[in-house]
């Protein structure tokens, strides 16, 4: 894919005309693009649809806000920090999960952006400031 950079470029197209005007992925964009892909030489093809496979799960991520709490959250909580995000960055899908070993506190992760406001993380930055 590296040698192939017009192959690069239509992937790149591709991914993106994968996406509404919000963000959200429409299955039958996605169909399309894949037939397209589809009609490539065979080694192409594998090589194309595995960088479009990517693509598509980058161009998610970026949309998915992901929250990790010691404790369950309620509804409401999510959905103020849900709309506190969405302020910055677009949200599409809200995922939270449970993670005991933060030991208080929360971590958001919206793309590459990630926000963690917890005494595990604070306690590694006061080691890590006592090294230094």
């Amino acid at each position: 894919m590296k040698k192939d950079k017009q192959l690069k470029k239509l992937v790149e197209k591709l991914v993106e005309m994968s996406f509404d005007n919000k963000g959200n992925l429409v299955e039958e964009k996605v169909q399309k693009c894949v037939t397209i892909l589809k009609q490539l030489p065979l080694s192409k093809a594998i090589i194309a649809l595995e960088a479009y496979l990517l693509g598509l799960r980058r161009g998610v991520e970026k949309r998915t806000l992901q929250i990790w709490s010691t404790i369950p959250l309620t509804g409401d909580q999510v959905d103020k920090i849900s709309k506190q995000m969405g302020l910055n960055y677009p949200v599409n899908d809200v995922v939270t999960s449970v993670n005991p070993s933060l030991l208080g506190r929360l971590r958001v992760k919206i793309g590459d952006v990630v926000y963690d406001d917890s005494v595990g993380k604070k306690i590694v930055k006061l080691q890590e400031a006592i090294r230094d």
